[in-house]
């Protein structure tokens, strides 16, 4: 009955020991667990601010050339008024406009 009685204190000593172990590698695993998903949400806030400053760039990059285009074809020019709007003129290549009642007299 001794030698019963001393495995069975055995072995509850044995499973008390083993729970515990049990219950702290748990608590470090959440904990494990905690930091890694700080980690995976910080990483995913750094990739959404580099998107929207990257796609910001190209907005302003396309609105550049846009500017640029239409310089380039004089529909861009600031001084047209009422009168003088880009549907009544012609653009030339050196963006001088010229008025489209003017009247063209071929020479001979």
């Amino acid at each position: 009955m001794a030698n019963q009685s001393q495995e069975i204190s055995q072995a509850q000593q044995f499973y008390t020991s083993d729970s515990r172990a049990h219950l702290n590698r748990e608590e470090k695993n959440d904990g494990k667990m905690s930091q890694m998903s700080n980690a995976a949400s910080e990483t995913a806030q750094k990739a959404s601010n580099i998107l929207q400053q990257t796609g910001e760039s190209v907005k302003n990059i396309a609105a550049g050339a846009t500017d640029a285009v239409k310089n380039s074809l004089g529909i861009n020019n600031p001084s047209n008024t009422p009168s003088n709007t880009p549907g009544n003129t012609i653009a030339t290549s050196n963006t001088t406009a010229i008025p489209t009642s003017a009247t063209v007299h071929p020479t001979t």
